[in-house]
């Protein structure tokens, strides 16, 4: 995995390379003649030879820090693969999808013509794909209409047509299918 540019790795770089400066400084400045040599006092006393092995603490304090706030959990997402968007679909249609976390919950909602978004099942989930049975319209209605599904992945599932996605939680893609005409 390529080192991307971060404050962390910004901060571990300049510190690498002001250590290896002063360093570089502590072995060219006791060998030039005094007379070219107009540096204040306290750069030349042995205070100064301690800068780099306090830049090297820090380095070894950021280190670590770094490392522990870089190890992020996985971000988890949601998409759908069929139906594609635009798709016919019958009364009933498995929707299929992937989830990035194994295991994920997964639960998808199906937007109808009166506004409101209906909850499916949940999904049944196999590693990182799931499947579900999705419902648009019912036996009397819907044949011709416009629908949309989307996943969300939530702690606790919607029981409930709502007007509005819930606002905490992962979602796909909208997937805007046509019911068949009977």
């Amino acid at each position: 995995m390529p080192v991307g540019i971060s404050p962390w790795n910004v901060i571990r770089y300049v510190t690498l390379v002001s250590v290896a400066v002063i360093e570089a400084l502590n072995e060219a400045v006791p060998r030039l003649p005094k007379e070219m040599i107009s540096l204040p006092q306290w750069l030349t006393s042995g205070i100064w030879h301690l800068v780099p092995l306090s830049l090297l603490v820090i380095l070894l304090v950021v280190n670590p820090i770094a490392f522990f706030i870089s190890r992020r959990r996985p971000r988890l997402l949601l998409e759908i693969l069929t139906p594609i968007d635009g798709s016919e679909v019958d009364l009933m249609r498995t929707v299929r999808g992937a989830v990035t976390i194994a295991g994920a919950p997964v639960q998808l909602l199906v937007y109808a013509g009166d506004n409101r978004w209906y909850p499916q099942r949940r999904a049944t989930i196999d590693g990182r794909a799931w499947n579900a049975e999705c419902q648009f319209g019912n036996p009397q209605s819907g044949a011709g209409e416009h629908f949309r599904v989307v996943a969300i992945s939530t702690s606790s599932p919607i029981r409930n047509p709502t007007e509005n996605l819930p606002k905490r939680c992962v979602k796909s893609q909208i997937v805007n299918v046509v019911r068949q005409a009977q």
